[in-house]
């Protein structure tokens, strides 16, 4: 069976490609019709059965989730290779030329076919879960950058106990508090959703030192 091999740069707003048999490049828009416009050309410049294409992009979060979704939804071969991983193996460093970043990733992708194992997106449960965790943690941090500005403030200017900077701080801490209580309480009512991840998490916090965010 004979593969092509395709290498995608993802950015926020573009999909440069690249056809490592063919030797073919091609931007798309990073938008629901640029995606599906990409896999036509492929087909097209390829003629090749689906079956023997073989899809490689790097790990982008949000900008290269719904290109995975298409691709699943097509029953494409993909690979979701993280940037550490084709930084380390190929020396590529984004921002940089995009269209020599997809030739790149697709000499990645052929030079490593035998050992490349295709990607599946986990379920919806997980991804909403990486979702919801991803919020708090930014949340978290904000609050704790407003508590070490209250702390520093004190600190550095005793007399201003009450001023209006370390009040409206603390409104926000408040405030931030209560979103990331409901964030939690949501990330449980999900849980308690699925019975066999609900099953893993309780399992996870019957070891010592393992709470209810750390077994998420």
């Amino acid at each position: 069976m004979k593969n092509e091999f395709i290498g995608i740069d993802v950015s926020k707003g573009t999909l440069d490609v690249h056809l490592y048999c063919a030797n073919r490049h091609q931007s798309f828009k990073n938008n629901g019709v640029g995606r599906q416009s990409l896999i036509d050309w492929v087909i097209e410049k390829t003629n090749l059965k689906l079956v023997e294409l073989r899809f490689c992009l790097e790990h982008t979060g949000i900008y290269s989730q719904p290109l995975c979704e298409l691709l699943e939804q097509m029953d494409l071969t993909y690979y979701l290779i993280s940037g550490l991983e084709l930084k380390r193996s190929m020396g590529i460093k984004r921002g940089k030329n995009d269209k020599v970043d997809a030739k790149r990733i697709a000499q990645y992708a052929f030079l490593r076919r035998d050992d490349l194992i295709a990607y599946k997106m986990p379920g919806q449960t997980v991804i909403t879960l990486k979702k919801l965790l991803g919020q708090r943690s930014k949340l978290v941090r904000q609050r704790a950058g407003y508590k070490a500005s209250i702390k520093e403030e004190k600190q550095m200017y005793p007399s201003t106990q009450k001023s209006f900077v370390i009040e409206s701080s603390g409104a926000i801490i408040v405030f931030l508090t209560l979103q990331i209580k409901l964030i939690e309480k949501e990330i449980v009512s999900l849980i308690k959703s699925d019975q066999e991840i609900l099953k893993t998490y309780e399992n996870i916090q019957t070891i010592k030192g393992v709470g209810p965010i750390l077994a998420t």
